[in-house]
C-alpha cells in the first residue's frame, strides 16, 4: 500500500509542469501527513495530556511492575514497564527501599526488587485515590 502510493506520488511529480510542481509538492506533503496521521493514529491533543507523570503516579508504576507476577524485579523491566531512565529509576528505588515499600533481594545474577507488605497496601492506597480522582 504504502509502495504504490510513494510511486504514485513520485510519477506525478515527475510529470509536472514547472509551474505546477509547487502546488503537487504541497499535495504530496499534505497526503503524506495524512497518510502517516491515520497508521499512526496521530492525536496531538492525546499526546499533550500525558506530557508529564507526577511522583506518585511513577511510584505506582513502579510498585506495580515490580509486583508483576513475570520476573520483573529486575531493574531492566522495571525501567521499560515504568517508562524511566536508569538514574530516575535508581532514584525511586532508592525512596521506596529507604521507606520500606521495596526490599532488595542480591542474587547470584544481580539485585532484585520485591514489593513488601508497607509497599502493597501504599500501592493499594495509590489504586484508591487514583479511582477517587478520575471518577
Amino acid at each position: 500500500m504504502i509502495k504504490s502510493f510513494l510511486y504514485a506520488c513520485v510519477a506525478s511529480l515527475n510529470s509536472s509542469e514547472p509551474a505546477d510542481f509547487d502546488q503537487n509538492t504541497k499535495k504530496l506533503e499534505s497526503s503524506i501527513l495524512m497518510m502517516v496521521e491515520d497508521m499512526f493514529h496521530f492525536d496531538p491533543v492525546r499526546l499533550a495530556s500525558f506530557k508529564y507523570r507526577d511522583r506518585v503516579t511513577i511510584f505506582r508504576d513502579v510498585l506495580k511492575t515490580i509486583k508483576r507476577p513475570d520476573k520483573s524485579g529486575r531493574k531492566y523491566v522495571i525501567m521499560k514497564h515504568a517508562a524511566l531512565s536508569y538514574n530516575q529509576l535508581n532514584k525511586y528505588l532508592l525512596f521506596l527501599t529507604n521507606m520500606g515499600y521495596v526490599k532488595e533481594i542480591a542474587e547470584q545474577t544481580g539485585k532484585k526488587y520485591e514489593v513488601t507488605e508497607k509497599g502493597s497496601m501504599f500501592l493499594k492506597s495509590l489504586e484508591d485515590l487514583r479511582l477517587h480522582i478520575h471518577k
